[in-house]
């Protein structure tokens, strides 16, 4: 099978780029699109026993940090798409729970492939864990997924 629908979910972190280096050169072989998605976490909020007007100053707040989170995001996939510029690569930034964004990236880009990277984890932390986010996304996904290290 050719993977010419590559999505990769960064996190900037030394798998996420190692994950990015492998699909980049699926994609340069397939002449295919690689989808480098980043997911800024939701902020869970504790209950606020406080008035109305103080829920939303913490939406405000919330909202803010979304704000910056996407902008630091955006520039941190433009920064490294850049690295492989003879692929097609486009960006998006979404915000959510991590392992259901890009469940849903999945199917709204008709990847056939998902190369994600994960932690180096070993012994029983590496087959009760894998990177609960990583874990997750090979369980749920409705394509193949590569992990890398």
């Amino acid at each position: 099978m050719v993977y010419d629908r590559i999505l990769v979910p960064f996190d900037g972190s030394i798998p996420s780029k190692n994950a990015l280096k492998e699909a980049s050169e699926l994609a340069r072989q397939s002449k295919g699109t690689i989808f480098l998605l980043y997911v800024v976490q939701e902020i869970v909020l504790p209950p606020w026993s406080g008035r109305a007007t103080t829920r939303k100053t913490m939406k405000e707040y919330e909202k803010e940090m979304y704000y910056a989170a996407k902008e630091r995001a955006s520039k941190l996939l433009e920064e490294n798409a850049k690295k492989y510029d003879s692929v097609n690569i486009e960006t998006q930034t979404l915000y959510g729970n991590t392992a259901e964004k890009i469940l849903a990236s999945i199917k709204s880009s008709k990847a056939n492939l998902v190369v994600i990277g994960t932690t180096s984890r070993t012994g029983i932390s590496k087959l009760v864990t894998l990177g609960s986010v990583a874990r997750k996304v090979a369980e749920k996904s409705t394509c193949p997924v590569l992990l890398v290290h």
